[in-house]
């Protein structure tokens, strides 16, 4: 699992980097708290100075990666409250009311 975990970690980083790079976006908007991103968006900082980038930090998140604060000057945490807004229904069905996916019981 770890090593699916980095994988996807420098994915992300490398597709970050490539987008900043070819002009796909001029604002970055960073939903992390995990600082295996430092070195992208320090990368699109230095090559891209003109790409807007804003931190944005789970809730409770935001001291634990306040290395990317360093970087990134733009930031926010986001709140539980929104985060529970925005979260699926536990239950989800089809037009037949089947169920068709449930929430795991860890993300209650």
């Amino acid at each position: 699992m770890f090593r699916e975990e980095k994988r996807t970690d420098v994915a992300l980083g490398v597709q970050i980097v490539a987008d900043a790079l070819t002009d796909v976006f001029d604002r970055l908007i960073l939903v992390t708290a995990d600082t295996d991103q430092i070195p992208s968006v320090s990368l699109v900082h230095k090559l891209r100075p003109n790409i807007q980038l804003t931190w944005a930090a789970p809730p409770n998140r935001m001291r634990n990666a306040r290395e990317i604060g360093k970087i990134v000057k733009d930031r926010i945490e986001i709140k539980a409250g929104r985060l529970a807004a925005c979260r699926l229904p536990q239950v989800i069905q089809d037009h037949q009311q089947k169920v068709i996916a449930r929430i795991p019981p860890a993300y209650l």
